[in-house]
């Protein structure tokens, strides 16, 4: 037992290397990015590659010390077998993970930091590019594994990629029989006096400013009428703070001016035998 000895520590060795490059990588990285404006999304990618380099250089150590495997070991690791036997133990999905990791890097589609939208149930901010997965962290702060080769294929919303302002679109039915103008007019007001919705028309030549708010009749509905509200805010989290402000807002105003919101109503025949 004695040759195997040496396979517990040099695992052990290459754990803590890891660990120490992983840390330093991300203090460089961190210090990098306040003081020096510099990209962060390539220094992460090479950080988590750094990672892969130890454990095969570990492997390839473990191979060649240890009796019985030093033959295989010099096979695969010094010729050019090496990468049917990658493939053969990571397989095709693996190695498609890698390669559109490494298109991730060099196109760009996205960086460390982005907000992503691949659909409404999966969103959240980039936080990490592994030779494997993305990961994104959500609104609710859990961590998302996408693999690269599912991001790279298909279309996702970036909400960072040039300009972060984003116009978002509030809607609310209102019943027939409400007043509808009065519904339009309690949105409006609210919009216009939050800070965070952004005014980005030019003011005319009579000095009068445009509103920086929209708001009209969208749809002629089965059961109401849908009224939108277009508005502008810095980026998507601010967006959704002023959405869920102005839900509990509405809600309140439409019951303190009798404005009603429809909703389905169902009747139920019990029919006696």
């Amino acid at each position: 037992m004695a040759e195997y000895v040496h396979i517990p520590i040099i695992l052990f060795l290459a754990c803590l290397l890891s660990h120490l490059c992983k840390r330093g990588f991300t203090a460089l990285i961190d210090r990098g990015v306040k003081t020096l404006k510099i990209e962060s999304t390539n220094y992460y990618f090479i950080r988590n590659g750094v990672s892969f380099v130890i454990y095969m250089v570990a492997f390839a150590i473990i191979f060649k010390r240890t009796p019985g495997l030093s033959g295989l070991g010099t096979t695969i690791f010094a010729s050019a077998g090496i990468i049917a036997a990658a493939v053969g133990f990571a397989g095709k999905e693996a190695m498609s993970n890698i390669v559109s990791g490494i298109f991730i890097i060099m196109f760009k589609p996205f960086r460390v930091g982005d907000f992503l939208e691949l659909d409404p149930q999966t969103r959240g901010k980039v936080e990490d590019i592994t030779m494997r997965h993305t990961v994104l962290a959500d609104i609710n702060n859990r961590r998302i594994l996408i693999p690269n080769s599912v991001i790279s294929a298909n279309a996702v919303v970036n909400f960072d990629i040039s300009d972060e302002k984003i116009r978002y679109n509030f809607k609310v039915s209102v019943a027939y029989e409400s007043d509808f103008e009065l519904a339009m007019k309690i949105i409006k007001d609210y919009l216009e006096n939050r800070d965070e919705v952004l005014s980005l028309q030019e003011p005319q030549a009579d000095g009068t400013i445009p509103p920086k708010v929209n708001v009209f009749v969208s749809e002629l509905g089965e059961s109401g009428i849908l009224l939108r509200a277009d508005f502008w805010t810095e980026d998507f989290g601010k967006a959704l703070e002023v959405s869920r402000d102005l839900n509990k807002y509405v809600l309140l105003s439409f019951r303190e001016n009798d404005i009603e919101i429809p909703y389905p109503h169902r009747t139920v025949l019990n029919k006696q035998a």
